[in-house]
């Protein structure tokens, strides 16, 4: 859509990199050592910087500060989801050596939704929160990334085709091993 609208080289596009180019300009001075007096006067004098009466005269200006703060929220929001999954495989691998000892039993490795949530849910209002472990636990399974186990150790059906609405926090689920080659 944003393609269409300014296709390469149209003015609508050369006015876009030229605003890109001015606001990376701008903030990598900022990011470094403050400027010296001489430099701030002269930004004064040529009326370079940024404030926010700038960013309010500038409507292309600001609708890319608020995509850009956007992207930078979905940014560390995939990372602390990263981090989820790696400490669900972490919960996984610790629930794993310690079942070691008895390899018979069908339902070894298998941990209940609500101990993950107990473990790697905060209740300080940061993330994850429980619901949020719940949530991600389920939409893993949703991905074939987990399996559902019973309490005998029976799968249940595999994966996403199952009957399986949401994943209850009674729930026994066991971490699907990529096939190894």
């Amino acid at each position: 859509p944003l393609v269409q609208r300014a296709p390469q080289h149209s003015p609508i596009f050369r006015r876009k990199v030229a605003l890109q180019r001015w606001l990376l300009s701008k903030t990598r001075s900022t990011r470094t050592a403050p400027p010296s007096p001489s430099t701030a006067k002269r930004q004064k004098a040529c009326g370079q910087g940024m404030d926010l009466s700038n960013i309010r005269a500038n409507p292309a200006l600001a609708k890319l500060l608020v995509l850009a703060k956007r992207q930078k929220v979905k940014d560390e929001f995939r990372e602390r989801q990263a981090d989820l999954d790696r400490s669900i495989e972490k919960a996984f691998e610790l629930s794993n050596g310690e079942s070691n000892a008895c390899t018979d039993d069908p339902s070894s490795g298998a941990l209940s939704v609500q101990s993950l949530m107990d473990q790697l849910g905060r209740t300080d209002g940061q993330f994850p929160s429980p619901v949020d472990v719940q949530v991600h636990l389920h939409h893993a399974h949703l991905r074939g990334k987990l399996e559902v186990v019973d309490i005998a150790g029976e799968t249940v059906d595999g994966r996403a085709t199952n009957n399986i609405s949401f994943l209850s926090p009674s729930a026994m689920i066991r971490i699907l091993q990529p096939a190894t080659q």
